[in-house]
């Protein structure tokens, strides 16, 4: 992985004031939702699905955002806007004035709809781009679940290993295994993300 940008002005994701103050609500939830998991009632997937949300819901540090050299070559063909500020259906509208070819994805389909994108065409972003998670959710509870003493601090070191990058969709139907990779970034970058070129 090359080096992070080092501009004063860059930063990987937009800046958020209250990151702190949201992030202390959210591990309340998971710490509750943590306790409700060993309780071993039949309502334990209650507390799971809550568990899933909340992570998906924490805001990581902004150095744990990635960024491929695919994904941001295809999208500089295609807008001059910010590419940390669009997600899911978001419509990204071409300003370029070329034509920039790609693969527009379905769903969960494997296989992409070659299209042609011109000047002033919205494209939703998660058919072209995804923010695909480094570290599985469902990797990051199993490691919430072996803690002996689930404290904040100890529950906050583990949500700060989560990590997210902006790739296209075809370097994401390429990604294996989907689940299953830990959490350590080092394994993953030499496992599943060994043909992903990064910048950062």
């Amino acid at each position: 992985m090359t080096k992070r940008r080092n501009q004063s002005s860059f930063l990987i994701v937009p800046p958020v004031i209250n990151r702190d103050t949201w992030n202390d609500l959210l591990i309340t939830i998971i710490e509750s939702a943590l306790k409700g998991t060993k309780l071993g009632c039949e309502n334990m997937i209650a507390y799971r699905y809550l568990l899933n949300q909340s992570i998906r819901q924490y805001i990581i540090p902004e150095n744990n955002w990635h960024l491929s050299k695919a994904a941001e070559s295809l999208w500089n063909s295609i807008t001059s806007c910010d590419i940390r500020k669009y997600n899911y259906r978001q419509l990204i509208k071409c300003d370029c004035a070329n034509q920039t070819q790609a693969k527009t994805y379905q769903g969960n389909s494997l296989q992409g709809s070659p299209i042609k994108i011109s000047r002033n065409d919205l494209i939703p972003f998660n058919q072209l781009f995804t923010a695909e998670h480094m570290t599985p959710i469902a990797d990051v509870i199993k490691e919430l679940e072996k803690l002996s003493n689930p404290s904040r601090q100890n529950i906050q070191k583990i949500l700060d290993q989560i990590h997210i990058c902006r790739i296209t969709k075809e370097e994401d139907k390429q990604i294996y295994p989907k689940y299953g990779r830990g959490i350590n970034l080092s394994n993953i970058l030499s496992g599943s993300y060994k043909d992903i070129s990064l910048i950062y």
